[in-house]
């Protein structure tokens, strides 16, 4: 099997080539291609790794290399947060842009039908400029799941969080200003969020490079299938961390159309995926014991 990953060098990316690595040999996995725009900030155990090439996008044939390596699996990570519109085109470019490239020159192999699985978002299209882009492009996966020799996946993810992740990461952030005792400025925290720990997240898209899945499926939610309130999560991580921090609810206005999301999970199950998941509550310990 020959494994192609876009997005690297962010979080999940890189965790997910790593993964990846460790299993080359296994399950019939022969060779990764690794797509980055400065191959200089990957780790260095993916840069040295057997079996692991590296294209540069900006600096070589993105569509050669595509179509010598012929991929099997293709996972496109890429991702923006940015959502005001002064990163109008960064955000496009790597939520819409550049995947469509991907997904145009895999359109065009032509010489057997790739499953291609992309990381989208459970949250709605009006939120905000990321889920709006996000939105967008599964929306021409799918087109070209119907139209082409394509085997289109759309991954409904649920937020996510784990040990290393960067630390403007919501949940990170809050339990470093919690162990510091600084301030913490919220919504009223009313809204629910389904938090899936980065392990279980690595697992499932590992599980999906070669389980069999059914083309009438497009959109695979992921997420443990529970949901507490924001509020719920930062007094927990509040009693976690012994903080004293002022914990002002209500001091940030919700955004419009904020969402409660949950993952129904039965897609997963029903694929055969029947690892258990990690509790939010024991995941953000390990983080917690984790962060210093």
């Amino acid at each position: 099997m020959r494994i192609l990953i876009a997005g690297v060098t962010g979080y999940l990316g890189k965790r997910l080539a790593e993964k990846f690595m460790l299993f080359m040999g296994g399950g019939g996995i022969n060779t990764i291609l690794l797509l980055v725009r400065d191959k200089n900030r990957l780790s260095e155990n993916l840069q040295c790794g057997n079996n692991i090439s590296i294209c540069e996008i900006y600096g070589e044939s993105l569509e050669k290399r595509i179509k010598e390596f012929s991929p099997d699996v293709v996972y496109c990570t890429t991702c923006c947060y940015e959502t005001d519109s002064e990163y109008l085109l960064k955000t496009i470019d790597a939520n819409y842009v550049f995947p469509s490239q991907i997904l145009r020159i895999i359109a065009g192999l032509k010489i057997k039908p790739v499953r291609f699985i992309s990381v989208g978002t459970s949250l709605p299209p009006s939120l905000n400029l990321y889920s709006l882009t996000k939105k967008q492009f599964a929306e021409l996966g799918i087109f070209f799941h119907k139209k082409a020799k394509i085997n289109f996946f759309n991954l409904l993810l649920e937020s996510f969080y784990g040990i290393d992740e960067p630390k403007q990461r919501f949940i990170t952030r809050s339990i470093l200003q919690l162990k510091s005792n600084q301030d913490l400025l919220l919504t009223e925290g009313t809204q629910k969020r389904d938090y899936i720990f980065i392990d279980d997240v690595v697992e499932i898209m590992y599980f999906l490079s070669s389980c069999v899945i059914n083309r009438d499926i497009c959109d695979i939610p992921v997420g443990t299938g529970i949901a507490p309130a924001i509020k719920e999560i930062i007094e927990f991580l509040y009693r976690e961390t012994g903080s004293k921090s002022n914990l002002r609810f209500g001091a940030i206005e919700k955004r419009e159309h904020e969402p409660s999301t949950v993952a129904n999970i039965a897609i997963l199950r029903q694929l055969g995926y029947s690892n258990p998941l990690i509790h939010w509550q024991h995941g953000m310990r390990k983080l917690v014991e984790a962060l210093k």
